[in-house]
């Protein structure tokens, strides 16, 4: 549980602020108005006089599919999702094979573009690596390393059972700079679109 948390909403953004053990997450949110794409930065700044080891790792569930659809045949409807690691672009890159020829094409990208020193980026695509045997998001099996034993996600792309996004970096937030890094999700019609945004 975080010491303090705040959070403030605008027109077309919305900002989140929370205190965890002298370290100040700040998020912003906002949606761009021109393509279907979500941008976050994140900011992290250390308020310790020594410099702390932090590991982001971003998770989200992929559809690809008409929300009524999704619900009706959840496990069915992953079956058809492939995913491919773009590691020039630290982006996760995923689409819906087309049952048909008239079905129109959709990518779904998510990237993570950091700023300055930062350790591997490592990437996950399958929901049962991620989660283990039993276990929900909120409690994932990728997340259960010994602090500062940190192991990078295990690189799986391809046609997975249950896809997912996830991709880990660790950052070193000194007391006298804040980290940023941006966290982004979109879709596109094609994969050079998905790439271009």
């Amino acid at each position: 549980k975080p010491e303090h948390q705040e959070a403030v909403f605008t027109q077309g953004r919305a900002e989140f602020r929370r205190y965890d053990n002298a370290i100040e997450t700040k998020t912003e949110i906002c949606v761009s108005p021109e393509n279907d794409v979500e941008i976050r930065r994140i900011t992290l700044m250390n308020h310790d006089r020594r410099d702390r080891r932090i590991e982001f790792t971003s998770y989200a569930e992929v559809a690809l599919a008409p929300l009524a659809a999704d619900l009706a045949h959840q496990a069915f409807s992953g079956l058809f999702v492939q995913t491919e690691i773009v590691p020039a672009q630290n982006a996760i890159l995923c689409t819906r094979r087309r049952r048909s020829p008239d079905e129109p094409e959709v990518w779904m990208f998510h990237a993570l573009v950091p700023f300055g020193h930062h350790g591997e980026i490592s990437f996950e695509t399958d929901r049962a690596r991620f989660l283990g045997r039993g276990r929900t998001p909120a409690w994932p099996a990728a997340l259960d390393q010994p602090v500062g034993m940190s192991q990078p996600l295990s690189n799986t792309a391809g046609c997975v059972l249950d896809p997912i996004v996830s991709i880990r970096c660790a950052f070193t937030v000194s007391d006298d700079t804040p980290t940023q890094f941006h966290l982004v999700t979109g879709a596109a019609a094609t994969r050079e679109q998905a790439l271009e945004l």
